[in-house]
């Protein structure tokens, strides 16, 4: 009956993990029924496991290291967090909406074209047609958005269908070899 909240990725500055932990953090003192799963490794795991400490959550988050059995990790996580501070093309968040996770994200490059038109502005949050977007470096708008996400199913549930629906559309295997196909059709009519 726990909520996983996951991130997938490299232990970099770059994805900006302490951000997630310091929203994880505000957010587990309200609701005890959550969970911090980290697949991923990198030169900070041992910074990050310090400041999970220092913020008292360290019981409630796992660093599973780098996995192999991926789509296992994103078939078990309820929500999928990126807090970024820049991004091309997210894999991650591409993943996830593949599996058919809700994503909430720091709205940094790439991610804007992942997460669509926007359908509503909170407070601290917006939220996206495939996802929730939150300004870059706000952990209260993190911690929100993911209290949000967990209260709301039916919300959850919906981002969830249609960024799935996306992706598959747009980054499938089939639209790449028919994108090749195109292409070579077009060369050979010149």
């Amino acid at each position: 009956d726990e909520i996983l909240i996951g991130f997938v990725g490299r232990l970099t500055e770059i994805k900006n993990i302490p951000l997630l932990l310091e929203a994880f953090a505000r957010l587990a003192t309200e609701s005890p029924k959550t969970r911090l799963i980290i697949a991923g490794d990198g030169h900070l795991r041992g910074e990050l496991e310090n400041l999970a400490a220092e913020l008292g959550i360290n019981g409630r988050v796992t660093i599973l290291g780098n996995r192999a059995d991926i789509a296992a990790v994103y078939s078990g996580l309820d929500i999928v967090a990126l807090t970024s501070l820049n991004e091309g093309t997210p894999l991650s968040l591409i993943e996830a909406m593949a599996a058919g996770r809700p994503v909430i994200s720091t709205f940094v490059g790439g991610v804007r074209d992942l997460l669509g038109p926007l359908m509503a502005d909170e407070n601290l949050f917006q939220i996206y047609e495939r996802g929730i977007g939150v300004r870059s470096g706000d952990a209260a708008g993190i911690a929100a958005g993911l209290r949000y996400l967990m209260e709301n199913t039916d919300v959850r549930n919906s981002i969830a269908a249609r960024g799935r629906e996306y992706v598959h559309k747009n980054y499938s295997k089939n639209r790449l070899i028919d994108d090749i196909k195109n292409l070579y059709r077009e060369i050979d009519n010149e």
